[in-house]
């Protein structure tokens, strides 16, 4: 099955348009491309960043109803999805250790940039959240994962972390940190996987750790080190 007809199984989400048919604009035209939380019911689409209407839905035509299909039910894939996100602060430093750990780990798709913590809009984390999100709202029994390599490629101080934890919390994804004494196991059968240690064992301030659940006696226990920090 193509990807078009995999994704026109079901109704979409956003536009309502329903299964066999194409997505709609708001302009009552064939959209260019399938709303994302309408493919990301497709489990093996859910690495991709978009979806193209083939060329004989006649994309910018008006919108017109398709044979109407039995609404698929959508399925939760057997592995977790996970969203990979790296970062470093300059374009002096590299990126390529943090993308091979994450793919390594089976992140797919993979946001990456280079931008400081002190810059307020990081577009790529904002577009890796998203992704996130729109899996996890499309699809809530999906297992979700965001991953990064460790701590501070997500942000610069307990405010932010905080702020960070919360919003994944809210929408029920995990978040992974690869580096550290509790990093996922290198052979794991990834059908098999136990939950991420809510962040890998890496030391973090105190609000923190309460809010992703740490015990009393976990969040005041001394943390094992990590090993030698790269630049931020």
């Amino acid at each position: 099955m193509d990807s078009a007809a995999a994704v026109e199984q079901f109704d979409c989400p956003m536009c309502e348009a329903p299964a066999g048919s194409s997505c709609r604009t708001r302009g009552g035209k064939v959209a260019p491309k399938y709303h994302t939380p309408r493919f990301m019911l497709v489990p093996q689409l859910r690495a991709e960043l978009e979806v193209r209407t083939p060329a004989e839905r006649g994309p910018g035509r008006v919108w017109q109803a398709g044979p109407a299909l039995d609404v698929a039910a959508p399925a939760s894939a057997a592995r977790p999805t996970r969203v990979g996100y790296a970062r470093c602060s300059t374009a002096q430093q590299e990126l390529d250790s943090q993308l091979d750990a994450l793919k390594e780990a089976g992140c797919e798709p993979v946001f990456a940039e280079k931008i400081s913590t002190r810059v307020k809009v990081r577009p790529e984390f904002a577009k890796a959240m998203g992704y996130a999100r729109t899996i996890k709202q499309a699809v809530p029994h999906q297992r979700m994962i965001f991953t990064v390599h460790e701590m501070k490629r997500l942000g610069r101080g307990a405010a932010e972390l905080l702020a960070i934890a919360e919003d994944l919390r809210r929408h029920d994804i995990e978040l992974e940190l690869l580096s550290g004494p509790h990093r996922p196991q290198a052979g794991h059968p990834r059908g098999q996987e136990q939950r991420p240690a809510p962040l890998g064992g890496q030391r973090l301030p105190g609000p923190v750790r309460r809010r992703l659940g740490y015990s009393r006696e976990l969040s005041t226990a001394p943390t094992p080190p990590v090993g030698r920090a790269n630049p931020v």
